[in-house]
């Protein structure tokens, strides 16, 4: 079975933190993720709350991009829900498909809010299913 993503952060760390304002985490971002298919691009969609809850939706498919392309892989995109908390760590779950492929299920992501230079990027782990590791997507 081929992987899409969700995400889930190194957040886990020692018990819970405080919620960051979500809103801060709104918009639309671009990058691309690995797992079995390989480097994949990666649109995530987020619209944040100010008790740190966010919901979004996560799009792959082969299309180009900065990062390289990966003409095997299928358009897919489900719908995300989630946490941003007071250390910028966001967790995301998949909610449910609004386009799957044959063959693809969703996994994890787990990443950290950064700004670099004018850019907003979510960098981590992917998380859920073999084959999986990394992501980065940007504003």
């Amino acid at each position: 079975m081929r992987l899409a993503g969700v995400i889930t952060a190194a957040l886990l760390v020692a018990g819970p933190a405080a919620a960051m304002d979500g809103n801060v985490i709104d918009g639309v971002y671009r990058g691309g993720y690995v797992c079995a298919q390989g480097t994949t691009f990666l649109e995530l969609v987020l619209d944040g709350d100010t008790d740190g809850f966010v919901r979004g939706t996560f799009r792959f498919n082969s299309a180009e991009w900065a990062g390289g392309s990966n003409r095997t892989v299928p358009e897919g995109k489900y719908a995300v829900t989630g946490r941003l908390n007071s250390q910028g760590q966001i967790v995301l779950q998949g909610s449910h498909w609004i386009l799957q492929p044959a063959g693809y299920a969703m996994v994890n992501l787990a990443g950290l809010v950064s700004r670099r230079g004018s850019q907003v990027v979510i960098a981590g782990n992917v998380g859920g299913a073999p084959g999986c590791t990394t992501f980065q997507v940007s504003r």
